[in-house]
């Protein structure tokens, strides 16, 4: 397997035609479609369909991009890596962060890490956990912070836990659940969710209850936020998540839910510790101080960075 191969194909699919790759590349034609043929042969499966019209990935095919953007991304990564010891580039950092920490100890260790390295060129990009996976898996993020996508780790990626965050379901003042309420009431109401439904639902199942039927999907906090605010629609998140809405509306209380509510793991995830580069090691060593000094109740008690 060679790197052009891998660069033809990345190309085709980004091109929708061989004939574009080509003229992207810089490559006849049959040379791009040659590639691409070996790749097939030396994997044993079909790669692409080939069609009047253009080239369409197979499912397979979608699948091989993926990890083949993700060589081409380690690779960059690793020539600017090189670059920077040797004086002629600066060296970038991406991130894939999920609002969890972004609208918690993100801001401060951010602060300091540009502080300590001003000259390394970060990039934050606030995620769902579904997209981290994404962002993760196609190279195009070199370390995702935040809580994991239906609490299933990343095949073939390192999780690391920083801290444990508590649960708590909440709503406006004046909502009329604000006391003695009973588990029904919860199902009963109309909920407001920035997770997958189902987090809830199994959340609800675990403790003997009915799930709630009425919700609104809103992965924006701020529009879901501003919704709760003027209506008698429940949410659920951690404290932190709270502490934010409440710097946009300070009308917000915890409620007494009946039921046990899970602690949120935040996880720092990465494919390869020994593949991060130094720039990525230092940031999750100041991370992990940072979560430490917040959060010194929640924070995982083994320095995974140390």
């Amino acid at each position: 397997m060679k790197l052009h191969q891998l660069s033809a194909l990345v190309k085709v699919a980004e091109m929708g035609s061989i004939q574009a790759a080509s003229r992207a590349l810089f490559m006849t034609q049959p040379a791009v479609s040659r590639a691409i043929r070996d790749l097939e042969i030396e994997l044993g499966v079909l790669l692409v369909h080939r069609t009047p019209k253009g080239v369409n990935l197979t499912t397979v095919g979608a699948l091989f991009v993926k990890h083949a953007r993700s060589v081409q991304q380690e690779l960059q990564r690793a020539q600017a890596e090189i670059a920077s010891f040797k004086g002629a580039a600066a060296i970038s950092l991406t991130l894939a962060a999920a609002p969890i920490a972004t609208r918690s100890f993100l801001p401060e260790t951010m602060l300091a890490f540009m502080k300590f390295y001003p000259d390394v060129r970060v990039a934050v990009r606030e995620m769902r956990p579904d997209q981290i996976n994404d962002a993760l898996t196609d190279g195009s993020a070199e370390i995702g912070i935040g809580h994991l996508a239906g609490d299933e780790q990343l095949p073939l990626f390192t999780c690391v836990r920083l801290c444990d965050f508590s649960m708590a379901v909440f709503a406006g003042a004046k909502h009329p659940l604000q006391t003695g309420a009973c588990a029904d009431d919860f199902s009963e109401a109309q909920w407001i969710l920035r997770d997958p439904p189902r987090d809830i639902e199994h959340i609800f199942v675990q403790n003997g209850y009915r799930p709630p039927e009425r919700y609104l999907h809103c992965t924006s906090i701020e529009m879901a936020t501003r919704i709760m605010a003027g209506t008698d629609m429940l949410s659920w998140g951690t404290a932190q998540l709270l502490q934010f809405q409440r710097g946009v509306n300070t009308d917000f209380h915890v409620l007494d839910f009946p039921g046990v509510l899970p602690r949120r793991s935040i996880y720092a995830t990465y494919r390869d510790h020994e593949l991060l580069s130094w720039a990525a090691k230092k940031f999750l060593q100041i991370t992990y101080a940072t979560v430490k000094a917040n959060y010194p109740a929640e924070v995982n008690p083994d320095n995974p960075f140390a």
